[in-house]
């Protein structure tokens, strides 16, 4: 290692379908990563089942042979992040006080809320203000985010038992928007959107120099409906369906005369109703932010996630949601060839960013 080289945490981004772990070092501005590793899970989880205290599930097993598999890990601190439809987001109006008086707050009108379902929660919050059409500053003004306990109990288990120390368990709006900050393309000052395109369930996040300023769960568009139909549709196992999707995917757009058009255009039948589905929604919530928030409007949609992992998404997303789509990256003289897989890219977004923590200020 080189002098003046520091080394990042761990990322770990636990994914119900898969396992994505991340570190990146700093030799002074540039940050590289020094190793990335995206680990199938044994059996994905299903959605529905995981709501409860009762019903978590341990990652542990595929946590241990993640860091196994990346043979270029240092050190045993880790930064942690689970999928976006454990979390419950929430904007309040919060009046001035401590930081403590405000948690006290905050705690307050999460127990209401909660005081049916008998879950304890864990929670942050942040200053979140949203501007109105006119300027007027809206009503809420900070964002709370809220995690059943016995998930993040989860983890530091998971973690300790293979002998690593989690420091952190983040949010992922959060997660995302330090990703973005990594990407050497971007502008902080200008708006822009994260789409988490997971398996089981799918996030939209509207950032504002570098802040996550609102964001919309979407349930019905995980990348599993296109996963599970070319499956059925071609009698073939999961992982097969996966690997077929990453390596022909969708036709290229504009469209050219290739051997692979054929099976693209098969695929692309199976993908067609849950693409319709997330331009759907992806539609309905800029048409939501340009009505009431029109300053939070992004110039661009940064894609995370399984589903960025389909050959061509981005363009055809683009071509229905009239705004473009890019899936993350990061810039080319911070990949280290060894540790670095472009198709990767956005699944290994979250844990990048989630081991820069390491350095972060606060």
């Amino acid at each position: 290692m080189l002098l003046g080289t520091q080394t990042g945490w761990i990322g770990v981004d636990i994914g119900s379908q898969s396992i994505k772990l991340a570190q990146v070092e700093r030799s002074g501005p540039t940050v590289r990563v020094r190793e990335g590793v995206v680990l199938p899970r044994a059996a994905s989880w299903q959605g529905d089942d995981l709501m409860s205290n009762m019903s978590r599930i341990s990652s542990r097993e595929e946590i241990g042979a993640a860091i196994e598999a990346g043979h270029r890990f240092r050190g045993d601190k880790v930064a942690c992040v689970l999928p976006s439809y454990l979390y419950e987001s929430r904007p309040l109006h919060l009046p001035a006080g401590s930081l403590s008086e405000r948690r006290t707050m905050v705690a307050h009108e999460l127990a209401t809320v909660r005081q049916e379902s008998h879950v304890t929660s864990e929670f942050d919050f942040w200053e979140a203000t949203l501007h109105g059409r006119d300027g007027v500053p809206c009503k809420s003004n900070v964002n709370t985010l809220s995690l059943a306990s016995g998930w993040g109990d989860q983890v530091v288990q998971d973690t300790a038992k293979l002998g690593l120390r989690c420091q952190v368990l983040d949010g992922p709006p959060m997660v995302l928007a330090r990703a973005v900050k990594m990407m050497s393309s971007h502008n902080s000052s200008r708006p822009i959107a994260a789409l988490d395109w997971g398996y089981r369930g799918t996030s939209l996040g509207f950032l504002l120099e570098g802040q996550p300023l609102y964001t919309r769960q979407i349930n019905r568009c995980g990348y599993h409906h296109i996963v599970e139909n070319v499956q059925r549709g071609l009698c073939v196992s999961l992982d097969q369906a996966q690997h077929l999707l990453i390596r022909h995917g969708l036709p290229e757009l504009p469209p050219r005369d290739t051997a692979n058009d054929q099976f693209q255009e098969m695929l692309s039948e199976m993908a067609a109703q849950t693409l319709h589905d997330l331009a759907d929604e992806i539609n309905r919530t800029l048409t939501y932010i340009d009505t009431q928030h029109p300053n939070l409007f992004p110039e661009e949609i940064v894609l995370f996630g399984g589903g960025a992992s389909l050959k061509n998404v981005s363009d055809h997303l683009t071509k229905r949601v009239k705004l473009e789509i890019k899936p993350w990256n990061f810039s080319a003289q911070n990949r280290e060839k060894s540790a670095w897989d472009a198709v990767s890219s956005p699944l290994l977004g979250a844990a990048i960013g989630l081991s820069s923590l390491a350095w972060a200020k606060g």
